[in-house]
């Protein structure tokens, strides 16, 4: 094995590895959004439960890059769409990576219609959430109430 045949595998060796590293970062530093809405109470300090049965949008950004939040709402099942505006938090917003914020809405008037939930960025991808979770924990405090 001559000096030539070392360097060439040296350097397939570490073009392979940088290789490997630019995927990984990249892979890392997507976009990402975790979305998960369930039932709130909102409380005022002083006051106590000041609303009761909202839903709440739980957005943390897993991705490597800021992410700005355009729209909140969710899709129904007759195709149709809905959103609203949130009284505590002024659209649009960012989220720098690994940061998370809850939003607080009005519960919509029939769960069993809403197919998922959604949160829009400002590139127009739609980031959804299950509505499980909600309906889930509807029927526990409905059964809590009887």
């Amino acid at each position: 094995m001559t000096a030539t045949d070392v360097l060439a595998i040296y350097g397939a060796i570490l073009a392979t590895a940088l290789g490997a590293w630019d995927i990984a970062k990249y892979a890392f530093e997507r976009r990402r959004l975790r979305v998960t809405c369930y039932v709130a109470n909102l409380y005022t300090p002083g006051v106590g439960v000041t609303a009761r049965n909202r839903i709440a949008y739980s957005i943390a950004n897993t991705g490597g890059k800021p992410m700005v939040i355009t729209t909140l709402g969710g899709a129904l099942r007759s195709g149709r769409n809905f959103m609203f505006l949130p009284e505590d938090v002024h659209l649009p917003f960012t989220l720098q990576p690994g940061e998370s914020v809850a939003v607080p809405g009005p519960m919509p008037e029939d769960i069993n219609d809403v197919k998922h939930f959604l949160v829009h960025d400002a590139l127009g991808k739609g980031w959804r959430s299950s509505t499980k979770i909600v309906k889930k924990q509807l029927e526990a405090r409905v059964a809590k109430s009887a």
